[in-house]
């Protein structure tokens, strides 16, 4: 369960710091596009190999905008990715660890009134005639609950297992694509 909770931490971190250069990329596109132009339209005004160059160097630069465009998409199906996998998922796993912290806590209650009715009838002047259905009755509750609990144990070890495998494949997978992304921008740029 630990690891659970220090995952899904993690991965709020890791998504924040994605979201954010993601935010980064956008803006860099931006003023990529913004001088590109405004180089194309200075070498307008220009005569000569300066004006060439400059427009030369503009197109160049809108050029390198468009491939962070393309990027910046790429990226965003690695964030949805994330995203999903954060909700859905670990969802599903609170859910699960819920169920099993519930009847923990209910036969950890069951347990405390079973003692201290054994303590008020030790108290008492002992056994009446309902005090056996009620112990066979109480008996009967707590190992339905132990069963209870029992399931809800292996529904969570399941289910931790599940995400633990789906966190690792979307995080692998996430990851690359977004290093590839980010070499590949490189290059280009």
């Amino acid at each position: 369960i630990q690891w659970a909770i220090d995952a899904q931490d993690h991965f709020k971190v890791v998504m924040k710091a994605l979201e954010d250069y993601q935010r980064h990329r956008e803006g860099l596109a931006e003023a990529a596009q913004r001088l590109g132009l405004a180089l194309q339209e200075a070498g307008q005004r220009a005569t000569g190999r300066f004006g060439e160059a400059l427009q030369a160097s503009g197109a160049a630069q809108q050029r390198a905008a468009a491939k962070l465009e393309a990027h910046a998409a790429d990226e965003l199906h690695v964030l949805s990715k994330l995203r999903a996998h954060q909700g859905k998922v670990a969802a599903d796993c609170r859910s699960a660890i819920r169920r099993y912290q519930a009847a923990k806590k209910e036969l950890a209650l069951l347990r405390r009134a079973r003692a201290e009715a054994v303590t008020a009838k030790q108290s008492a002047s002992g056994d009446s005639l309902i005090t056996l259905p009620i112990e066979a009755d109480a008996a009967r509750v707590e190992e339905a609950t132990q069963w209870r609990v029992r399931g809800a144990a292996e529904v969570v070890r399941a289910k931790l297992s599940m995400f633990e495998a789906k966190h690792k494949s979307d995080y692998a997978s996430s990851l690359a694509a977004y290093l590839r992304s980010t070499s590949v921008e490189a290059e280009q740029v």
